[in-house]
């Protein structure tokens, strides 16, 4: 069971994070103490997720701090205040040194497609997740199937293709966010 560390200031995002974890079988410790960060143990944590209350030279000098305890400790930063996407932001930091099938995924260079490397037969799940001018979450599946082994491109619906936007790509236990 991995354990994981979210320091931010949002509760209920933090709240709905904490639950979506758990159902992955993680052992979740939240803190929205942001005074008192440098006195968490982090010898036992595997991945710590910073939310976007702290600036990135206050991430440099803890994920410093953390790592004096624990070097095999990833440290991450939030991308968007989407609890899906941060779940599957934590579940690739904390699985990918697990995984036993070796897969691929990276967005295409004019970013209209996702390319996807299989070695085994796996069950593949691309969403992308964005948020509205009014900062509401939505998300569309793109592909979600079972694939031979093999290098697939996979084309995002046009309407997707210049947004700014996040992709989870799943190809059976790993996690890529994209």
């Amino acid at each position: 069971m991995h354990t994981i560390l979210l320091i931010g200031k949002r509760a209920q995002i933090l709240d709905q994070l904490k639950i979506l974890l758990e159902n992955e079988h993680m052992n979740v410790i939240l803190t929205s103490d942001l005074e008192n960060l440098t006195t968490i143990d982090a010898s036992t944590i595997d991945v710590v997720m910073f939310g976007r209350a702290l600036s990135s030279e206050q991430q440099e000098a803890l994920q410093a701090v953390y790592q004096k305890k624990n070097p095999t400790l990833q440290c991450i930063s939030g991308l968007a205040p989407i609890p899906q996407l941060l779940a599957a932001q934590v579940k690739s930091a904390a699985t990918h040194k697990d995984s036993h099938q070796p897969t691929n995924a990276s967005r295409s260079g004019d970013s209209k497609a996702i390319e996807v490397s299989i070695t085994n037969i796996a069950q593949l799940n691309v969403t992308v997740w964005w948020l509205t001018v009014f900062y509401h979450a939505k998300s569309q599946v793109v592909v979600d199937s079972t694939y031979e082994p093999g290098n697939y491109v996979i084309d995002l619906p046009k309407k997707l293709q210049n947004k700014r936007s996040w992709i989870v790509v799943s190809v059976g236990e790993s996690t890529y966010v994209i």
